[in-house]
């Protein structure tokens, strides 16, 4: 037998020895979408309010689903698995990421789709549960000082408020500055716990006619 049989009849064999029956096709699709609203819960809990899209979180739940159908229709032929691999390679996706951490929840989404198919329902729970363990805990437990953009207005000194700013975060950046005849706005980038006291004290600094702190969601650290 040629290493061209050997091929051949290797493949075949590969596509004809993996046919579920209805029942397991079921139980596939139903631990796809469990995982999957696994996925949308962990999703939610992570995800801040600013960058949360519902259109989104409910993307995940049916994608895992449909991958999971495809990768169980192309291990009946081969013929079909071609034919799958042509029309998605037509397909071209042009909707915009508006957060990085969306890539990690749609490439995780597929991933167990792609596992579950594969009739390894047990690998893809095991990997959402280390997925899941991971995200929590580094986006909701260890988070760190949170970055805050400070815009302070009025007719103050610009180095006496920034080194104000400096006994708070010795690292503060200057994001802008605005000057209007004597009015002058200046934009601060702080990482601190709290802003509460150093509000306070811009308040009370010489000049100063208003403060402005707004939460820099993607600053933290």
């Amino acid at each position: 037998m040629s290493i061209k049989e050997i091929i051949k009849k290797s493949v075949l064999e590969n596509f004809t020895n993996n046919n579920f029956s209805v029942k397991e096709i079921f139980f596939l699709m139903a631990v796809s979408a469990l995982l999957g609203l696994f996925i949308y819960l962990v999703y939610r809990l992570v995800t801040s309010r600013g960058f949360y899209s519902k259109a989104f979180s409910v993307s995940l739940i049916v994608l895992g689903i449909i991958t999971t159908g495809i990768i169980l229709t192309i291990q009946t032929s081969i013929v079909v698995s071609l034919g799958m691999v042509g029309a998605l390679s037509i397909v071209r996706f042009r909707t915009a990421v508006k957060n990085p951490l969306d890539l990690v929840f749609t490439f995780w989404s597929i991933s167990v789709g792609i596992v579950v198919g594969a009739g390894l329902p047990v690998v893809a729970v095991g990997m959402s549960l280390v997925i899941a363990i991971i995200l929590v805990l580094f986006l909701n437990v260890f988070t760190g000082s949170k970055a805050r953009l400070i815009h302070v207005r009025g007719s103050f000194d610009k180095e006496a408020v920034t080194e104000i700013v400096k006994k708070y975060d010795r690292n503060v950046k200057i994001q802008s500055e605005n000057y209007m005849g004597e009015s002058t706005d200046v934009l601060f980038l702080v990482k601190v716990k709290e802003t509460a006291d150093l509000i306070n004290e811009l308040r009370g600094t010489a000049g100063v006619n208003a403060v402005l702190s707004i939460e820099h969601t993607e600053g933290q650290f």
